[in-house]
Parts: structure tokens; sequence; C-alpha cells
């Protein structure tokens, strides 16, 4: 059904579970699942380590299921770079997690699930946090 899954990375434990929820798609087909971090700032100095410690996590995880997973890197915003990146690799569908703001984090914060599901050139499955509880 899918031939290319983006799942954009941050330090969150929810990406790792985009990441389970994107094996989990992909284990019928020969699926590549694609990971991007989107970061801010390019920190030269220290030649992305967090970033490419945190997607080589995450790459494991795929090749224990006999997946194909690409790794990149971009720096500028993630409501863009994530979109531009879906558009440029052709991917079938993103699947990312929400961190559930509301209320004023959400008005400071933005919500880039939000502006994904709003300009992404493919179909975007979201994870709510399961940590998030509806008062």
């Amino acid at each position: 059904m899918y031939d290319k899954l983006l799942v954009p990375i941050d330090e969150g434990k929810l990406s790792i579970e985009a990441v389970k929820e994107a094996v989990g798609l992909a284990e019928d087909a020969e699926t590549e699942i694609h990971g991007l971090y989107v970061s801010r700032e390019h920190n030269k100095d220290e030649e992305n380590a967090e970033e490419r410690s945190r997607l080589d996590e995450l790459e494991e995880r795929a090749k224990e299921n006999s997946l194909e997973f690409e790794t990149a890197i971009r720096t500028g915003s993630p409501r863009e770079e994530i979109c531009r990146y879906a558009d440029e690799e052709d991917v079938d569908a993103i699947v990312m997690a929400t961190h559930a703001r509301t209320g004023l984090q959400a008005l400071v914060f933005g919500s880039v699930t939000q502006d994904t599901i709003k300009n992404a050139p493919c179909p975007v499955l979201v994870l709510p946090d399961p940590d998030w509880q509806d008062n």
C-alpha cells in the first residue's frame, strides 16, 4: 500500500511511537521509512551528533523488522521542511505524533502537526500523545 513513509523525528518519546506505527504499516510491504530531523539551527561544532544519534536509534528499530530506513537532517522551520521533504521524496504518507497542545501553549508554540496536515502533499497519519487527556 505504501512505498515510502515519512516520520518527522524530534527529541520526544512520541517519535518512537510514530516509528513503531510506520513499521506496523510497512510490515506487509517493501516500504521505505524516511526519518527526518529538522533542526532550527545548524551547529557545525557538534556535527548534528544528537540528531544523528536519535535517527540511528530509530533506524535500528526499522532494520530489526527488515525495513529500509533513510535518514535526513535539515535546518530550518519544521513546518516548511517536513512538507518540502515529503514533496521532494514523493512520500505516500507522513506518520507523526502530536503533543496535543491547547490554549496558550498552542497559541505561543503553534502546531507543527496542524501546519503539516494543512500543507502536506500527501495524507498525514497523526498519533495522539497517550498521556494527553481531555479534561
